[in-house]
C-alpha cells in the first residue's frame, strides 16, 4: 500500500512544489545548492519543501530495497525472440498467491507497480470501492468494483436504488409490451 501510494502521489507533489527547486535568480538547483557554492541562500520554505520531498523519495527507495530482483532472459519459441525482465528472488515471508500454475509473490506485485508508474498506468490499479479489500485493474474509468457482487451491493445501498430499479422495470415492461404488439403477439 505504501509503495503504491507513494508512486501515485510523489509525481504530483514534485510538480506542485516545482518552484521549490527554482532559485529567485533563475535556474534550477538541487537540494540546498547555491549559485556561489555557499549553502543557505535559499528561502527556508523552499528548503523545507525540498527536504520533505527528498525524505519521501528516500523512504520509497528504502521500501523498494526490501525486494531483490534478478534479470532473466527467456526465449519465446512462438514469437521467435528474446524476452527480458526482472524476477524476484524467492522469500517465504512474502505474501504469495497461486493463480493456475503460476505463483505470484508480493515482489512481483511491487515490480509491476513500479513498471505501471513508469508507463503512466498506475492509476488503473485501484482498490474495490465496495469491499476496499481486493485490488483490480480498471481498463476504463468507470470500472470501480472487483466483482458483480460488490457492484450490486454498492448500488443496493444507494438511497435511490429501489425507485430507480422500479422505474427501469416499468420501462422494460412497456418496451416488451410495445415489441409484442408490433410483432402481433397479442
Amino acid at each position: 500500500m505504501l509503495i503504491h501510494r507513494e508512486l501515485e502521489d510523489l509525481p504530483s507533489e514534485f510538480a506542485a512544489h516545482a518552484g521549490a527547486y527554482v532559485h529567485s535568480s533563475g535556474g534550477v538547483l538541487q537540494l540546498g545548492e547555491a549559485r556561489d557554492g555557499k549553502r543557505g541562500d535559499w528561502p527556508k520554505e523552499k528548503l523545507k519543501a525540498q527536504r520533505q520531498l527528498h525524505d519521501r523519495h528516500v523512504a520509497l527507495n528504502r521500501a523498494l530495497e526490501n525486494y531483490i530482483f534478478r534479470p532473466r532472459a527467456t526465449y519465446a519459441i512462438l514469437g521467435g525472440g528474446w524476452l527480458f525482465g526482472m524476477v524476484p528472488d524467492e522469500n517465504r515471508r512474502w505474501f504469495q498467491i497461486s493463480i493456475g500454475y503460476e505463483t505470484i509473490s508480493e515482489a512481483d506485485a511491487v515490480i509491476s507497480l513500479v513498471r505501471l508508474a513508469e508507463t503512466g498506468d498506475l492509476g488503473k490499479v485501484r482498490l474495490c470501492e465496495m469491499c476496499k479489500e481486493r485490488w483490480r485493474v480498471a481498463a476504463k474509468r468507470n470500472y470501480r468494483f472487483c466483482s458483480n457482487q460488490c457492484r450490486e451491493g454498492f448500488y443496493a445501498k444507494s438511497p435511490d436504488y429501489h425507485s430507480r430499479k422500479a422505474a427501469n422495470q416499468r420501462k422494460y415492461r412497456e418496451n416488451l409490451k410495445r415489441s409484442q404488439v408490433a410483432h402481433g403477439a397479442f
